[in-house]
């Protein structure tokens, strides 16, 4: 997994709910896993224009109060299944611990680059090390993961990472 993208930016505002808009209320009804599924649906309902044109590498920039409402993990799944990740204002705690355990890419911060980004906008984002910058040549700050986090990330998610922990106390 790379901590580094660069593509393009999808401004999808304030206010943003997991449920129904990041991800299908059908798909949580269904209680579908398969994270293909998961990523032909990722905000589908609400911008279809991100769902039918993201590409790997491209960015969500969200502003206050992203992935808002029931702390599921499929939109996460689906955002990692997709190879995009997450810059933010702010974010629901459960939200943040399910991105974490999808691993997912994810920065939050009181940074305004929703307020200047456009969507289709030029954006690299270095993940690890908290930076971003637009094809603008304006850079903005975030704190990253502390590292800890980050190992969960780069192992798969939570799953791996407790299996990869459990191998080594057994000395497997």
């Amino acid at each position: 997994m790379s901590w580094v993208l660069e593509g393009r930016v999808w401004n999808v505002g304030d206010d943003v709910q997991h449920d129904a808009d990041m991800i299908s209320i059908q798909v949580m009804r269904d209680a579908e896993r398969d994270p293909e599924v998961l990523a032909r649906m990722l905000f589908a309902d609400r911008f279809p224009e991100l769902t039918a044109n993201a590409r790997p590498g491209d960015v969500v920039v969200a502003g206050k109060r992203f992935a808002h409402g029931n702390p599921h993990n499929e939109g996460w799944i689906a955002l990692r299944e997709r190879g995009m990740g997450v810059v933010c204002r702010s974010i629901a705690r459960g939200s943040y611990r399910n991105a974490i355990g999808a691993a997912s890419r994810l920065l939050v911060g009181p940074a305004p680059l929703s307020e200047v980004a456009a969507t289709g906008q030029g954006i690299r984002v270095d993940f690890a090390a908290g930076l971003v910058e637009l094809d603008s040549g304006e850079r903005f700050e975030y704190p990253p993961f502390p590292p800890e986090l980050q190992q969960i990330v780069a192992d798969g998610g939570m799953e791996p990472w407790i299996r990869a922990r459990l191998a080594e106390r057994s000395g497997a």
